[in-house]
């Protein structure tokens, strides 16, 4: 089954398409947006916040997709196609109106030659994207913690630890999965990394964590499930020894998907 509905974008002004079905577009233009549901799509709605109407200004009926847009996105997006309009957009997750709730739909958008995953990043080989999460800290109450230039090093000899985290919270509502790219190694090594309500530097008590002890030759990607929570959050990497042990762990990704 395909749902069948509006398909926006692509004219002489717009910079992009939106369209629904149960199967990706075949044959896409750039920046097209697949919003994978069997319903009708009937309208679209970029906003930051979730509508109460339709673009005309009339009420929600169903099939309304309302692509929620940010400060920062895995896949942005230069609205028109006129050379001196650079108005972005920052996709960050897409809902459809049932006839009485916005309902998550899973999308994708097209772009250099591939559909892509909705995201954000948070930090990614030394940048880190301050206007989203206030900068990146380092804090250690015994051992190493250094910011490098295209990545965060936290080091542990004996029972220390190290902790890197977010100095400011960030919105998780439209995330599903946070990502993390890091190396871990050392005689003993042991890691966490996931979302804290409370400051990281005073606090290690946490909403949602992933920890691994594994050595790795070269960085890996962890994953951790977040669907479940919603709100603002710390985001935090944790390097954790044991005693006559050490353990290191490098960080250089760490990025957020819808």
């Amino acid at each position: 089954m395909t749902g069948k509905g509006v398909t926006l974008g692509g004219g002489t002004r717009l910079n992009y398409e939106v369209t629904g079905g149960t199967a990706q577009p075949e044959s896409p233009k750039e920046n097209t947006i697949w919003v994978n549901t069997g319903a009708v799509v009937t309208d679209v709605i970029f906003s930051v916040g979730q509508p109460s109407a339709r673009t005309d200004g009339t009420p929600l009926q169903g099939g309304e997709i309302f692509v929620k847009t940010g400060n920062a996105s895995n896949v942005p997006f230069k609205a028109l196609l006129k050379k001196d309009e650079a108005m972005m957009v920052y996709p960050q997750a897409a809902y459809q109106w049932d006839g009485s709730a916005w309902v998550r739909r899973d999308s994708r958008t097209y772009q250099n030659g591939g559909w892509k995953n909705w995201g954000i990043l948070y930090y990614d080989n030394g940048d880190e994207f301050a206007k989203i999460t206030g900068g990146i800290s380092v804090y250690t109450p015994s051992d190493t913690a250094t910011k490098y230039d295209t990545y965060i090093h936290l080091g542990t000899n004996g029972t220390g630890e190290a902790r890197a985290y977010t100095n400011g919270k960030v919105d998780l509502s439209a995330i599903s999965t946070l990502q993390c790219t890091l190396r871990s190694y050392g005689s003993r090594p042991s890691a966490y990394f996931g979302v804290l309500s409370a400051d990281p530097k005073t606090s290690v008590d946490s909403v949602a964590v992933y920890h691994y002890s594994t050595s790795d030759a070269a960085p890996a990607v962890y994953s951790l499930d977040v669907s479940a929570l919603t709100g603002e959050y710390y985001l935090y990497v944790r390097c954790v020894g044991t005693r006559d042990e050490t353990a290191s762990l490098d960080l250089y990704k760490l990025e957020g998907i819808s």
